[in-house]
């Protein structure tokens, strides 16, 4: 049998995924609401989570020659973006 849910599940998905694309942001807002009307929450939620996931790491894969590890290092792990510093807010 045809099921609709899953068919209008990887429109909503492949939609979202392309508005991302075009704005870099938004996956999840496209998403999540369109999802909501057809499954619950409480599998949308994950769905749309390992999807973004998905989106991002190719996306960190396929442009990972442009990144320069040694300084997304450096913002990580200096002193002033250390958890009990408030002072850089």
């Amino acid at each position: 049998m045809f099921d609709w849910n899953q068919t209008l599940t990887a429109i909503i998905l492949f939609s979202s995924a392309f508005v991302h694309g075009v704005a870099d942001f938004a996956f999840a807002l496209v998403a999540l609401p369109l999802l909501s009307c057809i499954m619950s929450l409480t599998v949308a939620l994950p769905m749309i989570a390992v999807c973004g996931f998905l989106i991002h790491f190719v996306l960190l894969v396929s442009m990972r020659q442009d990144f320069k590890f040694a300084r997304i290092r450096t913002l990580l792990f200096s002193p002033w973006n250390s958890p009990g510093n408030v002072s850089s807010f």
